[in-house]
């Protein structure tokens, strides 16, 4: 019972944070603008996404971006 009960709680944790990107996402460029065409959608979630990773610093990140803090832990662990 016991893996079941933590299989069920890290599907809740990954289903959690990824309701929050998209959430994200969706508050921060998708209601700001208007798509004519799937391809302008898909170039803009696209480049949203190089934002968030490269320039969008994150206080929780001890105010870094998602990829200087992924590579902060790396040298942390080296």
């Amino acid at each position: 019972m016991a893996p079941f009960i933590f299989w069920n709680l890290a599907f809740y944790t990954i289903i959690r944070t990824q309701l929050s990107f998209w959430g994200m996402v969706k508050s921060e460029m998708y209601y700001l603008r208007k798509f004519y065409t799937y391809e302008e959608l898909e170039a803009a979630v696209i480049e949203y996404i190089d934002y968030y990773n490269t320039r969008r610093y994150q206080k929780r990140l001890n105010c870094m971006t998602p990829l200087e803090y992924r590579q902060y832990l790396l040298s942390s662990a080296a």
